[in-house]
């Protein structure tokens, strides 16, 4: 029986290297610096992909198997650098278009709704203050639900 990378065609790709970044900077350019320790774990697969990265289990005392999913991005799976790989170059590609204001938003933004520590944020975003509250996006239908919860106590 072949293993699920063997069903997987890939494309070829180039990493982007640090001579290609220092190529593209100038002056007055910022740049940003990003912890990928779990990066990987932070992306979610489609459930269509879901019956190749989960296993069966029986549990004790139990009479049926269990089938358990991997629903994140798996390390040693063939595909996940390029996945990974295409996900980077799209948050570049974004970065550069938006500009440091809208890296600061989006990033203020991601990290609340990731529920980072306040402080950490104040670091990341390298803010002396509360500042960062201002940038981020509370989405319409987040901002219905608390209406709707505030409600309910009335």
């Amino acid at each position: 029986m072949a293993n699920a990378n063997s069903y997987m065609d890939l494309e070829h790709y180039k990493y982007v290297t640090v001579d290609d970044t220092a190529n593209l900077c100038q002056p007055g350019c910022w740049l940003a610096k990003v912890d990928l320790k779990h990066a990987y774990r932070s992306v979610g697969t489609h459930p269509n992909s879901w019956q190749v990265t989960g296993m069966s289990w029986c549990f004790k005392d139990s009479k049926h198997s269990t089938y358990l999913y991997n629903k994140r991005l798996p390390f040693g799976a063939r595909a996940s650098p390029m996945i990974f790989h295409r996900l980077t170059q799209s948050v570049s590609c974004m970065m550069a278009q938006r500009g440091r204001h809208s890296f600061q938003s989006g990033g203020a933004t991601l990290a609340f709704q990731a529920r980072i520590p306040a402080e950490l944020i104040k670091r990341l975003g390298d803010w002396q203050s509360y500042a960062y509250r201002s940038f981020i996006h509370i989405p319409v239908k987040d901002r219905m639900q608390a209406v709707s919860r505030l409600a309910s106590f009335v």
